[in-house]
Order: C-alpha cells, then structure tokens, then sequence
C-alpha cells in the first residue's frame, strides 16, 4: 500500500485525508458546490461501510459522464434510434455501421 499519496504518476490522488472524490477538472468545474458535497459525502460514507467502489448520485454522474471520457449524449439511445435518426439525416452506408459508428456520423 502506498502512503502519502504516491500512486500513478499521471493520475491524481482522491483526497485521503477529506475523503474527497476525485473527478477530472472540466468534470469538477460543471458541478455546483452542493452537487460536489452529495458526492463527496456519498463517496465517504461508503468507504465508512467499507465499500471500494461508491457510485455518485444519478443526477451528478449523468451530468459529468461525457466529462469523464464516458458516455456521450447520444449513447443513451438504442441502435435503432440512432439508425432512424440517421435515415432522417440521409446519412450514408447507415445500415452497415455499428452503433459506435452511427454515433460518430450524427455528431457530424
């Protein structure tokens, strides 16, 4: 186990000592205080019960999830929305792309 801190050279540390949970800066910035203190405080209260992993709030993961490299808006939708609104747009070779691809060609 590391101590003080040392981890990861490029990837920052959770704040050990307020229990803080860590999101990337642009994440952190589209958080209001109140929305970053329920995380927080959920983030250590789960580690109080002794759980490694705690999910945020849905309200707050929903809004930061594209800001953490995760979902995008439109992953959300089934393929065949994606395809639909695709067909909509005219978009071409629509029906041999996946969904990732049909995501990629409508954020066009």
């Amino acid at each position: 186990m590391d101590e003080g801190g040392v981890g990861h050279p490029l990837r920052p540390q959770i704040h050990r000592d307020t229990g803080e949970r860590y999101l990337p800066k642009k994440a952190r910035k589209a958080l209001s205080d109140e929305e970053y203190g329920r995380t927080s405080a959920k983030k250590r209260a789960d580690t109080r019960k002794g759980k490694q992993f705690s999910k945020q709030p849905r309200d707050v993961a929903k809004k930061t999830a594209r800001l953490r490299g995760g979902k995008s808006a439109t992953s959300g939708r089934s393929r065949a929305e994606l395809y639909a609104e695709a067909r909509r747009r005219n978009v071409p070779g629509r029906s041999r792309m996946s969904k990732a691809e049909l995501e990629r060609a409508l954020r066009r």
